[in-house]
Formats: structure tokens, C-alpha cells, sequence
């Protein structure tokens, strides 16, 4: 069969001719080279007809490869903003859902339309709208219950999510296309996580392939109302151009893609963020921290960082920067306000709360140990000094070292400045009605169980101290305030 014509292969597929899968694929091929290219109104039937949600998948797909094929062939010199506005309506149909066939060929030809976001002045809003609804409707199916994806599927759809948020996260990180967006766009982006992560951390660990933690004790006491667990934590792209992200990447629960799109997206936005978002950005941080919070060692100079989750360091390590941050006043009073439980609490009211406790525990402790740190220094040094006032024949390790003479840039969170309101929260959740619905006994003695662990690490850095050194008589006045806080629960359950 003699091999048809660029203009033979239009004709044959232009409506209300029936469409070829085999003609399809080689009009695909040869726009990629076909010079002089053909205008793009003449290809906009067979694109629409193609890619219309009535088209099998494969022809779907194939509509979305010429599209691909054209844009990236054809480059901005004879394409107009209006012919970019014109193909991204093709994106906008809600009848045509995530599909494995054809999601991959449907990015392809977002990416070359907008140039790899170079081309996307007057596009701004309306791409950020396409990228929300896929990655939502990629991330639905990893979320479902009934009828889950198969071992494949679910792959494809955590490689989707993967690189679709990957995109987002380069567009806005380009200060030119952030500089069009309104703060409703930003808001809109900020909620999809919002809604990704509700669902993720409400999933149990079972029945999914894969879980990189065990399931979180406030999701267990919402489920089966258990009582309050020994443990102390609640835890639970493939590149555009190389491709370079393997399909067979292992299947992970979809708390894990819902927390990395969210701090990964984060890691680019935060500092251009104005600070009116935090108290929407905590909230999520803070429960997906006490999703994947791991039990912290014994506090101590020598101590090694504990080895946690990878996504747990993410998270935290972005709510270090947060409150060590220009943002440290905000986030104090924040914190302050999340550890009281709301009106009506919940386990997510909850979650939030253990979240937030240990925010403050990690910055807590990054006093004291820089408290234990100078002592340190200051007792061996005393009698062995240089010239210089340099300490000698000492054997530490450098960050112990930079960590005495450092800024203090934790110097703020110490325990005394939330005695009030540690005292306040505690005395609030003690008290809280023992059939406030949604609001499991577990979850409730989580939240208690993290506030004490606060006065666990005071208690722990006075008792290491040297003999000679003086104590704060305030800061065991307000352990002592924060103790009783917290045996007044234990009063209330006997």
C-alpha cells in the first residue's frame, strides 16, 4: 500500500470521514518533520474529532500525539496566543476523566502548546485549572475503595500525579508566570492539596500495595474507637524530556503522594507566598507531620538525628523554615491557636493539634540542645583557653561546636512562652465531653501524650545539667504548672 500524502492523510480523516487509527499515527509522524506546516485551522477538526470524549481511547490518544507533534514541530513563530487559547479548550472537557491510555499523550501536548511553560502570557489561570483537575482525577482512583486500579494502573497514576505537580511546581516557580496570577488562582491550588491530603490521611494503611508507615493511632481510634495506643506518633515522573522515571516505580500508599506533591510544590512557592496563606498552609503541614511522626530519642548533645521518614524530615525540615523564618511570628501565634481543640472537635481537629505540639517540641529542642551545647563548652573550657579564647583539646563534633556559638535563631521557643497556653490546651482537651463526636479517646490522649513529651525533654536537659549550674526557677515553675495540667486527666478518667 502506497504510502499516503501529507494532504491525502487530512482529506482521510477530516469529519465526517471515519477515522484510522493507522492514518492517525501517520499524520503524527509526519507533522514532526513536514515542512512548510500546515495551518493549524486545517488540523483543528481532526484534533477535535479525535481527542472528543466519544472517540475510543487509542483514538483519543492519537488525536493528542498530532497535536504534540504539530505544536512542537511548529514552534511559536506562526502559532498565536489565540491558537494556544483555542487548543487548550480541548483540555477542559469534564467528560473526558483520567485515563491510562490517554492521560501521558494529553500532558505531551499540554507541554508543547505552552512551550514547556515559556508561551503561557493570558494562560495563566486556565492552565493552573487544567493541572488541578488532572492531577485530582489522577489521584481519585489511587483514593478508591471500591473497585481499586490494577497493580499497572496504579503505577500510571502515581507517575501522573508525580509529574504533573512537578510541572505546576516549575510554572510557578517562573516569577513571569506568578506575577499573572491572582490570589484566587493561588488559593485554588492551595485547596486541591488540601482536598488530596483529607482523603490520603483518612485511608487506612490496608488494602493498598504499598504503606511506608504503620497506620496512624488517630486514624485507628477514628475507625474502631480504640483506646489510646503506647506508641507516641500518629503516622501512618517520569522527567518531560528523558522520561527518566521508570513505570514499574514501586506503588505507594497515597498519604506518600499526596504529602511529597504538597511539600515539593511548597519547596518552590513558600517564600513568594504572602503571609496571610499560613494559616491555611500550617493546618496541612501539621497533620501530615503528625501522620508520619516517629518517636524522637532521648534529648542530648551527642544524640544522632533520629531516623525517620523521609517524608517526615520533609516536613519537617519545611515547618523548621517556616518558624525559624522572616514568618516566626506568624507562626507562633499560629501554633498557639492550633492547640486548642475547636467548637466541634474531630480527629482532624486532633491531628492538627498533635501536628502543631510537635512543631513546638522540635523547636523546643533545638534550645535546648544549643542550651546544652554552651554548657557544655563553658565547663570545658574553663580552665583551657587560647590566646584567642579559643577552646582547645576538645574533641566534639563541629556542629556541637557551631551550635554554641551560633545565633540563636530558636532563642524564641522556649517553654516558658507557651506555659499559658500549653496549660490552657491541655486543661481544654482534658475537658472536653466524653462523647464528642468524631473524637476518639485515642486521638485525645495523642494530643495529651505530645504535650508531655514537651516537659519530658525539659525535664531530660535539667537532669544532665552540671551541679553547679543554676536552675530557672520559672521554667520548673511552669513544668510543674504544665504536670498538673496534664495528672488532671488522670484524675478525670478514675
Amino acid at each position: 500500500m502506497p504510502r499516503l500524502s501529507l494532504e491525502a492523510l487530512i482529506e482521510a480523516l477530516t469529519p465526517p470521514a471515519v477515522p484510522s487509527l493507522s492514518h492517525a499515527r501517520s499524520l503524527c509522524t509526519m507533522l514532526a518533520t513536514h515542512t512548510p506546516t500546515p495551518r493549524y485551522a486545517v488540523l483543528s477538526p481532526i484534533i477535535a474529532s479525535l481527542s472528543s470524549a466519544e472517540s475510543p481511547p487509542l483514538l483519543q490518544a492519537a488525536g493528542y500525539e498530532i497535536l504534540a507533534a504539530y505544536w512542537a514541530h511548529s514552534g511559536s513563530a506562526v502559532l498565536t496566543t489565540a491558537d494556544r487559547l483555542s487548543c487548550l479548550s480541548l483540555f477542559f472537557d469534564p467528560a473526558v476523566p483520567w485515563s491510562l491510555e490517554v492521560w501521558e499523550a494529553r500532558f505531551h501536548a499540554l507541554y508543547a502548546i505552552i512551550q514547556s511553560g515559556a508561551e503561557t502570557v493570558e494562560m495563566e489561570s486556565d492552565l493552573l485549572k487544567v493541572l488541578r483537575s488532572w492531577i485530582e482525577g489522577a489521584f481519585e482512583g489511587l483514593t478508591r475503595r471500591e473497585q481499586p486500579p490494577s497493580l499497572e494502573e496504579w503505577r500510571e497514576r502515581q507517575s501522573s500525579v508525580r509529574q504533573l505537580t512537578d510541572f505546576l511546581t516549575t510554572l510557578v516557580g517562573k516569577p513571569e508566570f506568578v506575577s499573572r496570577l491572582s490570589e484566587e488562582d493561588t488559593m485554588e491550588v492551595l485547596k486541591l492539596w488540601q482536598r488530596l491530603i483529607d482523603r490520603a490521611l483518612s485511608l487506612p494503611p490496608e488494602g493498598f500495595p504499598s504503606s511506608s508507615t504503620p497506620a496512624s493511632p488517630i486514624n485507628e481510634g477514628r475507625a474502631s474507637k480504640a483506646t489510646s495506643p503506647s506508641r507516641l506518633p500518629l503516622a501512618h515522573r517520569r522527567n518531560l524530556s528523558s522520561l527518566s522515571i521508570p513505570q514499574t516505580a514501586a506503588p505507594r500508599h497515597p498519604a506518600d503522594v499526596a504529602t511529597e506533591a504538597y511539600v515539593t510544590y511548597l519547596a518552590t512557592r513558600l517564600t513568594a507566598l504572602a503571609p496571610h496563606y499560613l494559616q491555611f498552609i500550617l493546618p496541612l503541614l501539621f497533620r501530615c507531620l503528625a501522620h508520619y511522626s516517629t518517636p524522637l530519642p532521648r534529648i542530648a548533645l551527642e544524640t544522632s538525628p533520629p531516623c525517620q521518614d523521609p517524608l517526615e524530615k520533609r516536613v519537617t525540615d519545611t515547618l523548621r523554615n517556616l518558624v525559624s523564618g522572616p514568618y516566626s511570628s506568624s507562626c507562633t501565634k499560629l501554633i498557639k491557636d492550633f492547640l486548642l481543640p475547636p467548637k466541634t472537635p474531630s480527629w482532624t481537629s486532633a491531628q492538627t493539634t498533635v501536628g502543631a505540639l510537635r512543631t513546638l517540641r522540635v523547636s523546643i529542642r533545638e534550645a535546648l540542645v544549643n542550651r546544652l551545647a554552651r554548657a557544655f563548652i563553658t565547663r570545658e573550657t574553663a580552665m583551657d583557653y587560647t590566646p584567642a579564647g579559643v577552646p582547645t583539646r576538645l574533641d566534639l563534633e563541629r556542629e556541637a561546636m557551631a551550635r554554641a556559638w551560633s545565633q540563636d535563631e530558636v532563642a524564641s521557643w522556649d517553654l516558658l512562652k507557651f506555659r499559658g497556653v500549653l496549660c490552657r490546651a491541655i486543661k481544654a482537651w482534658v475537658e472536653l465531653p466524653e462523647d464528642s463526636e468524631g473524637l476518639s479517646t485515642a486521638a485525645r490522649e495523642q494530643v495529651l501524650t505530645e504535650a508531655a513529651s514537651i516537659v519530658k525533654d525539659v525535664v531530660q536537659t535539667l537532669d544532665i545539667r552540671d551541679d553547679e549550674e543554676e536552675v530557672d526557677d520559672e521554667e520548673v515553675n511552669a513544668v510543674g504548672d504544665i504536670l498538673r495540667a496534664l495528672v488532671a486527666y488522670v484524675q478525670h478518667m478514675t
